[in-house]
Parts: structure tokens; sequence; C-alpha cells
């Protein structure tokens, strides 16, 4: 099953509802505010998970009256965030890909929280994205490949996760590598470009961070 989850961070309208369109996600989980965005786009979220206390109370009781959204309802004096949430009831409902919307924005600190959730779903052997106007992040460890006609970007960033990565070779690209290693100490990964119709990224130990992004 193919998931969206829709937070409540900043969302470009206009391509969200594109990225929608394009994956045709099987179960939408609207994370507290993430419901604003999908009452205001006219799309019916299969469940809703909040404490609400950032939802306007107008599109909350619009929800509520719909009989078919299955409801988590959080306290907001809680351990977990709601997108953290979101994601375990995704991967509670058997979801083999994650698409996150609205999990990125200002807030840096439930950017870099969302970041990490990636590794949750990593870890669950459940691909996972998270998705912006400008940005496609996801966790990869041993080999990749990226089509040119797929890709998201025009630019392609490995960084590690966690530690080191060990004997990464990058071909199919503007800066190639051979059997490198890369430290969380220094930007070797950021900015390289897909020159082919496709590149390899081959990551021989550790987990890393891969960002396409776009001006």
């Amino acid at each position: 099953m193919r998931t969206l989850i829709v937070s409540g961070g900043t969302i470009e309208e206009d391509f969200a509802l594109d990225y929608i369109q394009k994956i045709q996600p099987e179960y939408i989980i609207a994370a507290d505010r993430g419901m604003e965005f999908c009452y205001r786009k006219k799309i019916m979220p299969d469940c809703i998970i909040g404490d609400y206390d950032s939802v306007d109370p107008s599109v909350y009781r619009y929800f509520r009256g719909r009989s078919r959204i299955e409801w988590h309802d959080l306290i907001p004096e809680k351990d977990d965030t709601d997108t953290q949430i979101a994601v375990d009831v995704a991967m509670e409902k058997g979801s083999r890909q994650v698409c996150l919307l609205g999990a990125t924005g200002t807030r840096l600190d439930h950017v870099m929280g969302n970041l990490h959730l990636l590794k949750r779903m990593y870890e669950a052997g459940t691909e996972a994205f998270l998705v912006d106007a400008c940005n496609r992040i996801r966790l990869v460890s041993g080999e990749l490949i990226l089509r040119r006609s797929e890709q998201f970007g025009s630019y392609v960033s490995i960084l590690p996760f966690e530690g080191r990565l060990s004997h990464v070779t990058l071909t199919g690209m503007k800066y190639p590598l051979e059997d490198a290693d890369m430290e969380t100490d220094n930007t070797l990964g950021i900015s390289n470009e897909i020159t082919g119709e496709s590149a390899e990224i081959c990551i021989g130990d550790g987990l890393a961070l891969v960002v396409e992004a776009r001006e």
C-alpha cells in the first residue's frame, strides 16, 4: 500500500496537488494541521491523527462529521509528535511506501525530527520519502539507481546520516567517486549531477541521506 502523510509544515499547494496526482496514494493520513490542506483542496483523508491544538475549529468539525474517517485522538502533552504517530500508523497498516508532505518548513527542530523518522521506516523495511516543492529526501544503503527521466531535481546530494560512509562509488555523475569515504564533518557529497541516462550510487557501508534538489 502506498501511503501519503500530510503534516502541518510548509506545503506549496500547486506542487502538492500535482505530486499527489502523480503518486496516486492508496491511503491518506492527515496529521493534525495537515487536515487544513486537505480541507482546502477537497481531499478526504482515510485517517486523521492529532491533538488538534493548531487546527481551525471549523475544519475539525467538518471532518469530524464524516463517518468513514479513522480517528486517532491524542493529547497535547505526549512524547511523540503527531507525524511520528502517523508514521507508526502507516507502518501498522502494512504500507510498502510512505510519502510525507508538509514535513519540512520553518521549524528546524521538526524538520530534523522528521528526517530521523526516515530511519524508523527504513529499519521497518518501508520505502519512505520526505517531499516538498524543492526536495525529495530518502535514506539509502547498498545500491541506488537514479534515472534522469525520473529524477526529482537537477542536483543530487549524498550525506552520511550517522557516522561515516565507507567505500562510496558514484558513477554516471558529474563528480564521480570510487571507493571513497564520507565523514559527517565535511560536504563532499553536496550538489552532484546526473550526466547520463542514469547514475549509480553504491555505498559499501553506512546509511546515506540522499537529497534530490532543485532551485
